[in-house]
């Protein structure tokens, strides 16, 4: 039976429609205004630091240290506070990109700043990470094909479980979401690492799940009521999977609420990145993906294989 009250979410497709694209185009604009992405030393050639400091130091204090070097340096605190150990990294500029004594001339600028706070001898460096132009460079290329893969793989499932309009309506609300997040990671100049591809991986297997879940109510309605509005349907089952929707979307953002508020650094940065994506996935599971795909199927109900019945030769014997 299909529930009489439903939220009418389809009437307002065309202002989600309208709404989406004007997202999207401020998120890129901020993005280009800003000069493109904030590239982390995961895809620029750079120096990571893990320096133990034997004094009172605290992570203020090795902020301020540091905004005298000559380069901008991230610091993190690694372990209890009372060890005084910090993760340091430092993206080289452009100009210095092909220097061949890269790795020693941001060390060096990282001590030289440091001693000169907490006095000479007071740092010792305890592993030092190197990332070169080339490799920086490999980088990028590796992240950028396993991210397509994956995208791939999942296109590809989508295309298997669903017919054409559901699939091509679940690749749109697919491609929506990614591309606004890293909009906003550009608008906001948040460092773009490899963290940050595992957050779009994350965002995009999110916010598919959402989409089959109503794609799967969507069905079962059709096959109960063929002759009934496709969008008073998807209304339907769009209203039958929203209490679900809620709170799976509710666990996930406090969970990431609580890593957000209590972290800093890198995992902040992940948090923050995973509690937008998982609103722009809902979202787009509700207000983009079940209208386009009505839209797409012509306001039809997408065809279905029929059955083949299989009869039992045995019981004619």
């Amino acid at each position: 039976m299909l529930t009489n009250k439903a939220v009418p979410f389809s009437r307002l497709r065309y202002w989600m429609y309208g709404l989406s694209l004007a997202m999207i185009v401020v998120v890129w604009v901020g993005t280009l205004l800003q000069g493109g992405f904030n590239l982390g030393i995961d895809f620029k050639p750079g120096l990571s630091e893990t320096v133990q400091i034997n004094s009172s130091a605290t992570i203020e204090k090795v902020r301020e240290a540091l905004k005298g070097a000559e380069h901008n340096f991230t610091v993190q605190p690694i372990g209890v506070s009372s060890e005084n150990r910090f993760q340091l990294r430092a993206v080289a500029k452009q100009s210095e990109s092909k220097e061949s004594n890269l790795q020693e001339k941001l060390s060096v600028a990282a001590m030289t700043a440091l001693e000169k706070a907490f006095g000479a001898g007071s740092v010792k460096v305890e592993q030092t990470e190197f990332i070169g132009p080339s490799l920086s460079g490999e980088l990028v290329i590796q992240t950028t094909w396993i991210a397509l893969a994956a995208i791939l793989v999942i296109l590809l499932y989508i295309w298997f479980r669903f017919k054409f309009a559901y699939a091509l309506a679940a690749i749109i609300a697919l491609v929506h979401d990614p591309i606004f997040v890293l909009g906003l990671i550009g608008t906001v100049q948040m460092e773009v690492t490899t963290a940050t591809i595992a957050v779009v991986l994350t965002i995009i297997g999110y916010s598919l799940n959402d989409t089959i879940v109503v794609f799967d109510r969507i069905r079962e309605n059709i096959r109960i009521n063929p002759t009934m509005n496709m969008y008073d349907l998807i209304d339907q089952a769009i209203t039958q999977t929203l209490s679900r929707t809620i709170v799976s979307s509710l666990t996930v953002i406090l969970s990431m609420a609580a890593v957000y508020i209590f972290t800093e650094g890198a995992i902040q940065d992940f948090a923050l990145a995973l509690i937008i994506g998982v609103v722009v996935g809902t979202y787009s599971s509700i207000f983009v993906a079940a209208p386009l795909m009505v839209a797409i199927a012509g306001g039809k109900p997408p065809k279905e294989k029929e059955k083949v019945v299989v009869t039992d030769l045995t019981a004619e014997v």
